[in-house]
């Protein structure tokens, strides 16, 4: 289980620098882009980042190189493990619409 999204696992985290674009936009992580927004919005809004960086090819491999194994953080990113969880499964071959293969 990852349980840390720290070290080896950093790349997870929602401040783990990136280039994003929301509309012309640019941001440099998930949590800049997130910009203070709460609930369901927030939701919404994390989905769609994560799954932006993920398409990135570097980010794709190293989410795919945690294979199988689950994630899970405090109750602060409990959100964002299933989220992760969600897209890595969209990354794989055959996996939903969603990330660029």
């Amino acid at each position: 289980m990852i349980s840390e999204f720290t070290e080896a696992y950093d790349f997870l985290s929602n401040t783990y620098p990136c280039q994003l674009l929301i509309g012309e936009r640019a941001y440099g992580s998930v949590e800049e882009g997130l910009g203070g927004r709460v609930g369901e919005s927030r939701y919404g809004l994390m989905l769609h980042l994560v799954r932006q960086k993920f398409s990135h090819p570097w980010y794709r491999i190293a989410l795919l190189c945690t294979g199988d194994e689950p994630l899970a953080a405090d109750e602060e990113q409990g959100r964002l493990a299933a989220i992760l969880m969600q897209v890595r499964e969209e990354c794989r071959p055959g996996g939903a619409d969603g990330v660029r293969r």
